[in-house]
């Protein structure tokens, strides 16, 4: 159905007094998506999406911006994940660097061959390494050792 002048007049008048569109809908005998699309296209009402960060959260997020938290504690913080609260971050001018590291790092020692950590080193399948296991030899298999086995 297309819209009159007349019905585009209501529905701009009743959008001004800040009627939600599903009550404008119901008075002007509309489906509520199209009252929310022509209040879009005539630029009355642009639809809203709820956002989280708001500038009281912005001013939050700057006060613990500090390189004694890590960017997990931010997140557990405010609920969001790490790389969401890092973004943020940086669209409002923070430098996600000043913040701690998370867990530190635990240097293990390695092989300088293969990289491989030190208590898996036995079992290195890299031949050449100095730690390399080679598989045991088993004896070779003879007739004699065979028959003595089963006697």
């Amino acid at each position: 159905m297309k819209w009159t002048q007349k019905q585009i007049a209501a529905l701009v008048a009743l959008a001004q007094t800040g009627l939600a569109s599903r009550d404008i809908a119901a008075r002007l005998g509309r489906d509520e998506k199209a009252v929310v699309t022509k209040l879009y296209d005539l630029g009355v009402r642009r639809p809203r999406k709820p956002t989280y960060w708001t500038e009281e959260r912005e001013d939050e997020l700057r006060q613990p911006w500090t390189p004694d938290r890590t960017m997990q504690e931010l997140a557990t913080h405010f609920g969001k994940g790490p790389e969401t609260v890092r973004q943020k971050g940086i669209r409002i001018g923070l430098d996600p660097t000043v913040l701690a590291a998370g867990r530190p790092r635990v240097a293990r020692p390695s092989c300088s061959k293969c990289g491989i950590a030190e208590e898996f080193m036995p079992g290195c399948p890299r031949q050449g390494c100095a730690h390399y296991a080679a598989p045991e030899q088993a004896p070779p298999r003879t007739i004699a050792g065979v028959v003595g086995a089963l006697a």
